[in-house]
C-alpha cells in the first residue's frame, strides 16, 4: 500500500509541472508578440488657451524692444565669455532680472518669498 505522502507528493509534483508548463507557455506567448506600435501622427501639439486679462504693458514694451532689435538671447550668450564659466545659472538669473524662487500660484495659496522670510527669521533667532 502506497503511503499518504507519496500519494500527495506525486499529485503535487504533476501539478507543480502542469503549472510549470503553463508559465512557460505564457512567457513564450509573451516572447512571440511584438510591442503594439504607437500610431505616429503629424498632428501639431495643442496650445493651451492664452491666459484672461491683459499681459503686462511694460514687459510687452520690453519684449518688442528686443524684437525690433533683432536680439537673439541664445546667441548673445554664446558670444558673452562672462557665461562660459560654472556659475552661469546665477549670472543668467542675474542679466535677465529672473525670480529664481518664484512661483506661479497666487500669492494667497503659495508664495516662496514669505518661506524665505520666515527661515531668515528663524535663523536670527
Amino acid at each position: 500500500m502506497e503511503s499518504i505522502a507519496g500519494a500527495y507528493g506525486s499529485d503535487s509534483d504533476e501539478i507543480k509541472g502542469e503549472e510549470a508548463a503553463e508559465a512557460e507557455e505564457e512567457e513564450e506567448e509573451k516572447k512571440e508578440e511584438p510591442a503594439p506600435k504607437r500610431a505616429r501622427t503629424e498632428e501639431r501639439p495643442v496650445l493651451s488657451p492664452e491666459p484672461p486679462g491683459e499681459a503686462d504693458p511694460e514687459l510687452t514694451k520690453r519684449l518688442a524692444q528686443f524684437r525690433e532689435k533683432g536680439y537673439n538671447p541664445t546667441q548673445h550668450i554664446r558670444q558673452n565669455r562672462e557665461f562660459a564659466n560654472p556659475q552661469i545659472l546665477q549670472k543668467i538669473v542675474d542679466y535677465f532680472e529672473i525670480d529664481d524662487i518664484g512661483s506661479c500660484y497666487p500669492t494667497h495659496i503659495f508664495d516662496p518669498h514669505a518661506i524665505v522670510a520666515r527661515r531668515a527669521k528663524e535663523k536670527e533667532s
